[in-house]
């Protein structure tokens, strides 16, 4: 799935890329933890490649489903790891204050780990 989503992103096919984006956000829902590490992925890899104009159309869309789209009850390592690493992504792309004002759920890994990204980093 990364392959294929790469090669839109290369050829910036938008209609392609909106429908992989928007599959994504229905799948992150997803009650099985392999699929949701796959979506998860998906959804770093898009926005690590997608050009600075892109992320800002799909900001809103990508913070919404990161955040309020999962499940938290059921989450494995790899889940936490994967959310994790997205989450430094949409970081680095968004800032941290972008993504603070976005969540406000106590039980988001979020709150844990913005404040030593915000030391270290």
């Amino acid at each position: 799935m990364n392959v294929i989503a790469q090669k839109f992103v290369r050829l910036l096919d938008a209609s392609a890329l909106s429908q992989l984006i928007a599959h994504a956000c229905s799948w992150i829902g997803d009650g099985r933890p392999v699929v949701r590490v796959l979506v998860i992925r998906l959804l770093r890899m898009l926005a690590k490649k997608l050009p600075d104009y892109t992320m800002q159309q799909y900001q809103e869309l990508f913070t919404s489903t990161v955040f309020d789209g999962q499940l938290t009850a059921d989450v494995t390592v790899k889940v936490r790891k994967a959310n994790r690493l997205l989450l430094e992504v949409l970081v680095d792309r968004f800032g941290v204050e972008i993504l603070l004002n976005r969540t406000d759920k106590p039980d988001w890994f979020v709150l844990q780990f913005i404040p030593t990204y915000m030391v270290v980093g």
